[in-house]
């Protein structure tokens, strides 16, 4: 398997108690990309499994920005559909490229173990980040 490709427009909350936050961003987002909010400045970048300063996902754009805009997060235990096509009842990760999401089969070695979400189908999935801190 390789990194989901994700239709930036399909990215959308799915349950109706979803709790999205508008986040001030650094760089670029993509809606359906994962993100990790620097402690210093308070502003959201990218996440990516094989940086240590940059593992503590907090969730997944909803919506695009541009570097020094605002842009909507889905975080917490909500729905989701995440703009890709997924395996049902698969596990999926954060990767070791900026903001992707992969199955656990394409984490490498030095890879932060950062659980996302189990597709519930092949469209959606309910989100339940965990930083676990286990480096492979």
């Amino acid at each position: 398997m390789a990194a989901l490709t994700i239709t930036a427009a399909n990215v959308r909350p799915t349950a109706a108690k979803q709790r999205p936050k508008t986040y001030e961003v650094g760089e670029a987002i993509t809606a359906g990309q994962v993100v990790y909010q620097d402690s210093t400045t308070d502003k959201v970048y990218l996440a990516d499994a094989g940086v240590a300063a940059e593992v503590n996902a907090i969730g997944i754009a909803i919506t695009n920005a541009a570097s020094d805009g605002d842009f909507v997060l889905v975080v917490e235990t909500v729905g989701i559909e995440p703009g890709a096509t997924l395996t049902k009842g698969v596990m999926y990760y954060l990767g070791s490229s900026p903001g992707t999401i992969v199955p656990y089969s394409d984490l490498i070695a030095g890879d932060t173990v950062v659980s996302l979400f189990r597709a519930d189908s092949t469209s959606t999935a309910l989100m339940d980040v965990n930083n676990t801190g286990i480096v492979l």
